[in-house]
């Protein structure tokens, strides 16, 4: 079994941990070095994509001692171990505030965004505000910022991402853990949003920034409240089965007690576009009904780090333990293979769709259902990360997460930084949006309605 939880079962085993009761102050100097250099060594001694980082790590680390020192608030501490780790470009290495500086400094107002076209649009709102803002309005400006400047400066910089795609869609989230988003702030104040609605008409709109935990009514199922399953039949009898989740093994036991209906399926279309991970292990759980003999599902190797073959290895007489001394070895690659359903085989075509939100343990889904020869994968690349966070407490203001595995497709094809690719590229528009319309959806009905048996 697998467990690679994406930020957002980060945040949800973060919050089963004896929280912070009061809002952390600002960590002595002393501290804030010993904060800075503990997050620098556990990189340095876990982390496995050091070969994708374009920055030199030791004089990084020393470049942003000053930086720390000047700190002048906790949440401004944070932010600098923020900046530091996110130069290491993976989504799974991340500092996170503890929940009490999340609450306060990460408030947003009640707007749903989603990256539609590579542009920021308004996807679902609280009730009370949609005629201000309506569905489908693009976001131009914040405070007078283009949307674009602000989020390459004021963003970006502080989100962990191997591809552009998915530092977009996390910079849009209201509810992403390290509380740094297009629209967030302080709680309390007001941002003020330039849109173009959907008659094209150009407004700006004041809004307050509120607590993660301010309940809101909102216009549409929020992303943060959808259930991880639901099955819906579409025409030409399709079953459309949303995955929004592996972070939870009833999403098994939904699929499974869902079996019988779905086994009258002309086509099942998995979709996983809202999938930000969980456990492997239960993505691969629905999919082997799928298969009918057993298949790799993901290649995976971590660092090896014994300390005496790291002395031995300084002696040219046990050139063998070399790559110890140097930080290079490696235990050997590991195959996951997943065996087919004992009990039942679904024969029918699959079409999986998939985009920049598709992270984590469910790319580990995707990239098995890529080598599954009934299913075909429509829309964009998923998010490219993927791989098990070590997590640690760092101080008394934050939570680090450190990328200690690296997974690849079964044929030792990176996934991180690169995202596992659709069979059929689909990419949705801002027009289609407006109008109603599911491009990437669309292109799976039309193939399943050809293909089905």
């Amino acid at each position: 079994m697998v467990f690679r939880p994406p930020m957002l079962c980060v945040l949800l085993l973060l919050n089963t941990i004896p929280a912070f009761t009061q809002v952390p102050q600002l960590p002595s100097t002393e501290q804030r070095v010993a904060d800075l250099a503990f997050l620098w060594q556990e990189t340095n001694y876990n982390f496995v994509h050091f070969d994708k980082v374009s920055v030199d790590w030791d004089s990084t680390f020393q470049a942003f001692i000053p930086e720390v020192l000047a700190a002048t608030t906790a949440i401004e501490h944070v932010r600098i171990l923020q900046r530091f780790i996110a130069l290491l470009n993976e989504g799974h290495a991340n500092v996170v505030p503890t929940r009490a500086l999340r609450l306060i400094h990460g408030a947003s107002p009640p707007v749903e965004l989603l990256p539609v076209g590579g542009r920021p649009l308004v996807v679902n709102t609280g009730n009370g505000i949609g005629q201000d803002i309506p569905i489908g309005s693009e976001v131009l400006l914040v405070n007078g910022v283009p949307a674009d400047k602000h989020l390459r400066e004021r963003v970006f910089p502080f989100l962990g991402a191997a591809t552009y795609g998915n530092r977009l869609s996390k910079a849009l989230r209201r509810d992403d853990e390290p509380a740094v988003s297009l629209l967030s702030g302080l709680e309390g104040t007001f941002v003020i949003i330039g849109i173009e609605t959907p008659a094209g008409e150009r407004r700006e709109v004041e809004l307050e920034r509120l607590r993660a935990d301010t309940e809101v009514e909102w216009s549409f199922a929020a992303r943060g409240e959808l259930p991880i399953f639901e099955l819906e039949w579409l025409p030409d009898s399709i079953a459309r089965v949303n995955l929004n989740g592996f972070h939870e093994a009833s999403v098994v036991d939904q699929f499974e007690a869902a079996l019988p209906e779905i086994q009258r399926a002309r086509g099942v279309v998995f979709d996983v576009r809202r999938n930000r991970g969980g456990s492997s292990s239960h993505g691969w759980a629905i999919g082997r009904h799928f298969i009918d003999d057993s298949l790799p599902a993901l290649r995976w190797r971590a660092r090896e780090n014994v300390s005496v073959y790291r002395a031995w290895g300084r002696y040219p007489s046990r050139s063998q333990y070399a790559p110890y001394a140097s930080g290079e070895a490696w235990i050997e690659d590991q195959v996951s293979v997943i065996a087919p359903d004992p009990n039942l085989i679904l024969t029918m075509p699959v079409a999986v769709l998939i985009g920049p939100e598709t992270y984590s343990a469910a790319e580990d889904f995707v990239a098995f259902m890529k080598s599954a020869p009934r299913a075909t994968l429509f829309g964009e690349n998923s998010g490219g990360s993927t791989g098990q966070p070590l997590i640690l407490k760092i101080g008394s203001t934050a939570w680090a997460a450190i990328t200690a595995k690296r997974d690849m497709l079964p044929d030792g094809t990176d996934i991180v930084g690169v995202g596992v690719p659709p069979d059929v590229e689909v990419h949705q528009t801002i027009s289609a949006f407006r109008a109603g319309r599911d491009l990437v959806l669309e292109a799976a009905q039309e193939f399943l309605a050809r293909e089905g048996r």
